[in-house]
């Protein structure tokens, strides 16, 4: 008997890849179903990462009884708004099987979406969870792009960063200097050499990263 849910490589059921981290902000590039879709999070307003953990935990660890904190008639639901809308949902079909869904505003002030659904394993889930969050632990706007911003450097060690980049771009031929990438490589370097977070930011990134690195939610978050 054909079943009624499309099986799919499992990259192709959902994968979220890191396109930039910049000034607080996440650029992402999204597939579900083998659709692609582009979101931006702001990290001021709906950071995704936290949801997204806690997920993965209530996922990896759910059987017949589930957290009423974050299931709720045997789904998860999540809604984040920046620029633009992005519903997402897992629903606990059998044992290890689930459906993820998405609903998704493509463009600012435009009600054009995009709404796509998989059934997806339990593995196949907790693994494209896994390599996102390894992406961002490793991504070299991590930790002074996203989740912090330029406002909470220290005083002076911004300028530091730019002071260095400039002299950067200096010694770069010309064609070099107009390419994004490039910047935003030789920007994230200087950050990561002389910008200095303000205490309380600090703490902050250091509960983000205890998290990445031990899938256990901070106090903070809880």
């Amino acid at each position: 008997m054909k079943s009624k849910y499309n099986i799919h490589r499992a990259d192709e059921k959902f994968h979220i890849r890191i396109e930039k981290l910049n000034s607080g902000w996440m650029f992402t590039r999204i597939t579900v179903n083998r659709s692609n879709f582009w979101h931006m999070f702001d990290e001021g307003i709906s950071d995704p990462i936290i949801d997204l953990m806690k997920t993965y935990l209530a996922v990896r660890d759910c059987g017949e009884a589930k957290d009423s904190n974050i299931w709720h008639d045997n789904k998860i639901f999540w809604y984040w708004s920046d620029h633009t809308e992005l519903h997402f949902e897992i629903e606990h079909l059998k044992e290890d099987l689930f459906r993820l869904s998405v609903d998704a505003q493509l463009y600012e002030g435009e009600n054009i979406r995009m709404q796509k659904s998989v059934a997806i394993t339990r593995d196949e889930l907790l693994s494209a969870l896994d390599v996102f969050f390894q992406q961002i632990l490793h991504d070299k706007g991590f930790p002074f792009q996203y989740p912090a911003g330029c406002e909470e450097y220290i005083d002076g060690t911004s300028e530091k960063a730019d002071v260095m980049l400039e002299e950067f771009l200096q010694l770069l031929p010309k064609r070099f200097t107009y390419s994004n990438s490039i910047y935003a490589g030789i920007e994230n370097i200087c950050l990561n050499a002389v910008a200095e977070l303000a205490p309380e930011s600090q703490a902050y990134v250091d509960d983000y990263r205890w998290m990445l690195e031990t899938y256990t939610i901070p106090e903070r978050w809880k």
